[in-house]
């Protein structure tokens, strides 16, 4: 069966002539075109099926059913193109109507072409800034390496230190805040430790207040004690005065330099005992805490020493006379002493068996 070109026109006049026979209204679908016909009464009509093979106008025959149709045949071979196209791939969908040039009815074929993916790879520097890395247009990235950062590098926000920016004032170091690329050391100036000494000072009340004291020189210093030069205070040096004896007996002549024993009827010689090591010697020391000390003059507990615990032994004494006590811590007097009575009348008979003298007042 030829092929028949159904053009719009076409349909509408057969509609039309449907409606007219079949009393349906128009416009009318094909369906309805189909329901319509069948509806009609009367004898059938051939349908013929119509081959044109030239432009021109056609009339059904007679008992065919078609109305007279124009048919449009092509005097040539339509003039068709074919295209190929190329694309590379991007990151969004790529649209586009192809078309036939100029001259040409319509395309034949259209041969696609993608190209395929370009793919790339970089790399960056470390830096103190912040990198985007893209890709280069039309490549897509598959690698991108950054180099490693130098094992001795040091931002420009951080200093650069070294011992020479240590400070050392007494016993605090500085160290400033930076980067120190190896060990920082700052010496601490080393301290002098004085020698303690010691004074006498002011004798008094016969006895004495030795106060050691030491200077030290600001600075670091090992711990140790170190003793100083010693002070020595002879008994005499802390007594003074004369003592008068006035009975016998034992005398306390502690803090005595002199005792003196009143003139008598009766003459003795007497000795001084051997005196020795009657006297006192204060060393001064101090004990140091190794570490970091601050310069300047120290004190320490002043040592007090009474005569009474530089002099010893006792001596007695049976005449008359001034003797050096300094070292002794007694004195023994023993003479024989005369005492004077004065009156109007005579004795009593108990007196006078001790040698005494009696005087008697004459009126």
């Amino acid at each position: 069966m030829s092929k028949v070109s159904i053009t719009r026109s076409l349909l509408d006049d057969l509609a039309m002539s449907i409606s007219a026979k079949s009393g349906e209204a128009v416009p009318l679908t094909l369906t309805e075109m189909k329901d319509a016909v069948d509806s009609i009464s009367g004898g059938g009509t051939t349908i013929d099926a119509l081959s044109v093979t030239a432009n021109g106008t056609y009339t059904a025959q007679s008992g065919h059913a078609y109305s007279p149709v124009t048919v449009n045949v092509p005097t040539s071979t339509p003039s068709l193109q074919s295209k190929t196209k190329t694309y590379t791939p991007t990151e969004s969908p790529q649209t586009e109507t192809i078309s036939a040039d100029s001259g040409y009815d319509g395309l034949s074929q259209v041969d696609v072409t993608v190209n395929a993916i370009q793919t790339e790879t970089k790399s960056a520097t470390p830096s103190e800034t912040a990198q985007t890395i893209t890709p280069t247009s039309g490549k897509y990235l598959t690698q991108v390496s950054v180099d490693a950062i130098s094992n001795t590098y040091v931002g420009t926000g951080i200093t650069r230190r070294s011992s020479s920016d240590l400070t050392a004032s007494g016993a605090t170091v500085t160290v400033p805040s930076g980067y120190y690329s190896e060990q920082a050391s700052k010496a601490v100036a080393s301290g002098t430790a004085g020698t303690p000494t010691a004074t006498k000072g002011t004798v008094s009340n016969h006895s004495i207040s030795v106060t050691p004291s030491v200077t030290n020189a600001t600075g670091y210093i090992t711990g140790g004690t170190k003793n100083g030069t010693a002070v020595t205070v002879s008994a005499s040096e802390l007594v003074s005065g004369t003592y008068t004896v006035s009975a016998s007996g034992t005398h306390d002549v502690t803090n005595y330099a002199s005792a003196s024993v009143a003139s008598g009827s009766a003459t003795a010689s007497a000795t001084k005992g051997t005196v020795s090591n009657h006297s006192v010697t204060v060393t001064p020391s101090v004990t140091r805490t190794a570490g970091y000390i601050t310069a300047g003059s120290a004190n320490g507990t002043a040592v007090t020493v009474s005569a009474s615990e530089l002099v010893s032994g006792s001596e007695t004494k049976t005449a008359n006379g001034t003797y050096d006590v300094t070292n002794l811590a007694s004195l023994v007097v023993d003479i024989d002493f005369v005492t004077y009575y004065t009156g109007t009348s005579d004795p009593a008979s108990s007196l006078g068996s001790n040698g005494d003298i009696y005087l008697k007042v004459v009126s």
